[in-house]
């Protein structure tokens, strides 16, 4: 297995989004959207990408490069049920595109071990759908061609409670997988790029229980499971200063 990644290359990750969706900055954005509002302050901007999903992404990027695996075991264990699997590291986006050509699904984190391969999709305000799922379940057929026999697992992690997740008005894990399963037997997607789905194994991950587990889990119970690690490590240790900073993010994005 391949050494830790360096929590700089999140850093570096975050400016390329930025390099990209100039938009995201609004002091920055482009001359024809210019047009349409008035410029606004750095105070203003960054008070913005406290509330928006992508700003949350990296900072949990950030956390999980340098918190222990046991963090992303408990967070596992808890509400997706997966039972131990060992140390797991969090991948990078291209270090993901590169192996497995993930170039349908864009995972918000992915964790790669030789016993599991796990993702975790955020949601900060907006709903998920069950394209987003039938994606999901494409990159982890993609995973298990990579390396077969392992653990696979996808946590979904809100603000709000299960029932809330998905647009569709879905009853239980069951009924949503099986949704998205059908959806791609019967070529009921809406985008040309999913046809790639159909040549994999996404299907059977869906219609599957063991293949592929799902899980949710809100800020609130995420912050209880922060806040227990707070009140394990020693108070100005870096690991302590890093479970505390978390902390905070998450109680911000409560209100």
């Amino acid at each position: 297995m391949e050494t830790e990644r360096s929590w700089t290359e999140d850093y570096y990750d975050a400016m390329t989004h930025y390099a990209w969706a100039p938009e995201d900055l609004d002091h920055l954005s482009n001359p024809e959207r210019e047009r349409d509002r008035k410029h606004k302050s750095p105070n203003q901007t960054v008070e913005r990408l406290r509330k928006i999903e992508v700003s949350f992404n990296h900072i949990l990027a950030f956390f999980f490069s340098l918190a222990p695996s046991s963090v992303v075991i408990e967070l596992f264990t808890k509400h997706a049920s997966v039972e131990d699997y060992g140390e797991v590291r969090l991948l990078g986006r291209l270090k993901v595109e590169k192996n497995l050509c993930a170039d349908v699904t864009q995972p918000d984190l992915v964790f790669d071990g030789e016993r599991a391969f796990l993702t975790i999709e955020v949601k900060t305000s907006s709903k998920t759908k069950i394209e987003q799922l039938q994606k999901y379940a494409y990159l982890h057929a993609l995973g298990a061609k990579v390396k077969p026999g392992r653990i696979h697992a996808l946590l979904f992690v809100s603000p709000y409670s299960e029932d809330r997740l998905f647009k569709e008005k879905l009853l239980g894990w069951d009924e949503i997988k099986m949704k998205a399963a059908d959806g791609l037997s019967n070529g009921d997607y809406k985008k040309a790029s999913l046809t790639k789905i159909l040549n994999s194994k996404a299907i059977s991950f869906l219609r599957l229980p063991e293949e592929l587990k799902i899980g949710h889990c809100t800020f609130e119970q995420f912050a209880a499971l922060v806040q227990d690690l707070c009140k394990q490590a020693i108070p100005d240790s870096v690991e302590g200063r890093l479970y505390r900073g978390l902390l905070v993010e998450l109680k911000a994005r409560m209100v």
